[in-house]
């Protein structure tokens, strides 16, 4: 039986390893961008969003973004992990398929089943769990779609222009929570290592900034090896 690996909590869709010890768990693959790395432009970079443990602290792992085209750039001090190695890596949680499926399988004759459960009281009892705030929201996207077919007149059409609306929207908002992610208030253990590492920094030092100070200071390490 397939195992299902996830990194607190999420699950996980690739992973990179460094020499060092360093991993890099993507579990989005979050949009593609045209990346300025060192002064060199790498067209339709993919943006990872995952969980990043570096060996340099891994105390301060947590999730944020990340750039393909950045891994790439270590070349061979980075590679993916192969799939059967998923298990063996630091903080993942391994479960079965049976279990993440909640024990959903298919006969022969194609009847869903859910235990001792048929599938239509399996999506009623989801549905009685869908709060309010997501009908909500499901009704003002069916009401969007409406809208653009009325415009189209054509439904494949409508459609496709409802995805990359739906795209856009999803993109905008992952940049907003990425944003205000960077501009929380630096976590314990990221003050620590910079305690550790004897950076000074004001009280207030935001995620962002303490995570620069961090990058700032280990470059100054290693460059003066």
């Amino acid at each position: 039986m397939k195992e299902i690996i996830t990194i607190k909590g999420k699950r996980v869709i690739e992973i990179y390893e460094s020499f060092e010890g360093s991993y890099w768990y993507v579990t989005e693959k979050a949009y593609k961008q045209d990346s300025l790395i060192d002064g060199k432009v790498y067209k339709d970079d993919q943006i990872f969003f995952g969980y990043v443990r570096l060996s340099a602290c891994p105390d301060c792992a947590e999730f944020g973004y990340f750039s393909e085209a950045e891994l790439e750039l270590l070349g061979g001090k980075v590679s993916k992990v192969p799939r059967k190695d998923w298990a063996f890596c630091p903080e993942v949680e391994v479960s079965s398929a049976v279990k993440e499926a909640c024990r959903l399988g298919t006969d022969r004759f194609g009847e869903a089943r859910l235990g001792v459960q048929s599938y239509s009281s399996f999506c009623k009892g989801v549905d009685e769990k869908m709060d309010e705030d997501m009908k909500e929201k499901l009704n003002c996207y069916l009401e969007l779609l409406d809208e653009i077919k009325a415009k189209t007149e054509n439904e494949q059409v409508a459609v496709a222009v409802f995805g990359e609306i739906a795209k856009d929207f999803r993109m905008k908002r992952m940049i907003e929570e990425r944003e205000a992610r960077n501009n929380e208030p630096a976590t314990a253990k990221q003050k620590k290592f910079m305690d550790d590492l004897g950076i000074k920094y004001q009280r207030n030092v935001s995620k962002r900034e303490a995570s620069a100070l961090i990058d700032e200071e280990l470059g100054r390490n290693n460059n003066s090896l």
